[in-house]
Formats: structure tokens, sequence, C-alpha cells
């Protein structure tokens, strides 16, 4: 019945129901609200959400089994504003905070406001937070003017990670929370220039000394440049290895220019020469690793690979 249910068969509940004893799961129960697709202009999405809401009307005029709070959290997360409301008069489950964090998290705000009118519902610092990641910056503005739980740090590190600027913005203006070195870091790891160059500019929880790193091994050279200047010995070679191991050649030359510049070369060459044992097929690179790697090496060869 479970399956049946889940998958909006209604006659097939129906009959179970009726000629069956083992009943209806709430997990199932559960399932049916949270699947239905309220926001969809397809045919066959409504047609099917027609299903899934005569499947809980009916079990619950019929059969002893309920729904649990997480009914209410998926239908938020989904947009079904009329199953929120039925379950709300019908059901004795009740709404966690879980609801209005999905909700935001999902950008949406009809289904937050709704919640907000009932006073006793409430969210947790994750509404804002995850709204911010995933850049809902009118849901952002809704919980900063509305509500009081507010965010944490995770706000802006999560929308630095995935590149919303203007979410950034905003709360760098109008919150207090900040943000911690994670946010920098992940702009790096994703080669996101714009958020990267927006945090040294306006931020001042500086550079963890894995962002070059991260920023070398995905082969962003336009940001290994940006961020090599004061960087220690160590984040160097950390870049130089991180670039070697997979392969992005022009970042290596980079760094090892700079390294040669600032007299590091003793540092480079055992990762230069690991990074050669370890390579797999021949190449200009591959050459240009074992060229460069030897114990005595004379002026570098700067030979881009073809």
């Amino acid at each position: 019945m479970d399956k049946a249910a889940v998958n909006g068969h209604v006659e097939v509940v129906k009959w179970l129901s009726q000629n069956r004893s083992e009943g209806c799961s709430s997990w199932a129960l559960d399932m049916v609200a949270s699947k239905s697709a309220q926001g969809s202009n397809d045919m066959t999405a409504k047609a099917f959400n027609k299903k899934q809401f005569e499947i809980i009307q009916w079990m619950y005029q019929n059969s002893t089994s309920r729904c649990t709070s997480a009914a209410m959290a998926g239908a938020a997360a989904n947009e079904n504003l009329d199953m929120l409301k039925w379950l709300h008069k019908s059901s004795s489950a009740g709404f966690t905070s879980k609801a209005m964090d999905m909700a935001a998290e999902n950008g949406h705000l009809d289904i937050i406001e709704w919640l907000h009118s009932l006073k006793y519902s409430t969210c947790t610092t994750a509404g804002m937070d995850n709204a911010a990641s995933n850049g809902h910056l009118d849901i952002v503005k809704w919980l900063h003017m509305n509500r009081s739980e507010g965010c944490t740090h995770a706000a802006m590190d999560r929308a630095a990670a995935n590149g919303h600027l203007n979410v950034l913005t905003w709360l760098h203006q109008n919150r207090l929370e900040g943000c911690t070195t994670n946010a920098l870091d992940s702009a790096a790891d994703s080669g996101n220039f714009k958020v990267a160059k927006w945090l040294l500019a306006n931020r001042s929880e500086g550079v963890a000394s894995t962002a070059l790193g991260k920023a070398a091994k995905n082969g962003h050279l336009h940001l290994v440049r940006y961020l090599s200047p004061r960087r220690t010995v160590q984040e160097l070679v950390s870049g130089v290895r991180e670039a070697a191991e997979h392969e992005h050649f022009e970042v290596v030359l980079f760094l090892d220019t700079l390294c040669l510049k600032d007299r590091h070369v003793d540092s480079i060459q055992p990762v230069l020469r690991r990074a050669f044992l370890s390579f797999r097929g021949d190449n200009a690179f591959r050459r240009w690793l074992d060229e460069n790697s030897k114990d005595e090496v004379g002026p570098r060869v700067i030979m881009l690979p073809q």
C-alpha cells in the first residue's frame, strides 16, 4: 500500500485498505504530501498532484493512518500551499521549524508568508543561510525584515561558494554575521574571480592557506595570479604540487617562474620530480617536468603544450 500511495494509484490504495489489514505507514503519507507538484504547469504533473491529494483525504477519512510533521515540511519545500492548508486544518501533526526553513531554501516566498501568518510557526538560522546559499535574495530580505532568527556566517560563506555576488553584497551591507575564510576558499575552488576579488576588497577575514592550492588544482590561472602575491613559500609549493598532479601546465609554469624569482627553487624541485614520476603518458608537460626536476638544472625552458 505504501508503494501504491507514493505512486498515486488511488484505486489500488482504496482496494488494499478495504480488503487487507496491513494499512499504510505514516512515511508513505508523508511522501504523498511531499511529492506533489503544485507549481507545475505540466498537465501530467497536475493530474498526479490531484491523485496524491485524493489519497491523503481518503486515508484520513477511512483509516487510522496519519501524516507527521515531515509532510508539512515536504509540502512547503515543494510549494504546495493547498496541501499545507489542508494538512493544517485536518492533521494534528503540526508544523516544525523545518517547514519554513525548507520553503526558504527553495525560494517559496508565498509559503513563508502563509506560515508566518500562523504566528506560531518558526524557522531557524538555516532558513536564511540556505536561502543565501541558493541565491534567493528576496527570501533573505524578507526574513531579515520579518523574522528574528537571523543567519550565521554560513550565509555569506555559501553565497560566495555558489557565486551569488548580489546576495553576498547585501549581507555585507545589512547583516553583522560576516563570513569566514571559507568564503574565499570556495570562490578560489570554483574559479569565481568576481567573488574572490570582491571578498579581498571588502572583507577582512583574509585568505586561507588552502585557497591558492584549490585554485591551482582546478586550473584557475587568473585566480592563481591574483592570489599569489604575499603567499607563503609553503602555499606556493602546494599550488605547484596541485597544479602538476592535475596537469595544469600553465599554472605550473606561472608558479614555477614565481618561485624561481623569489629563489625558492629548492622547495619545488622535489615536488616537480614526484609529479614527473607519477605522470602517465608522454607529452610536452611530462618532458618539461623531467627536464626541470633534476638535481641540477639550467635555465627553465618555458614551453607551452601544443
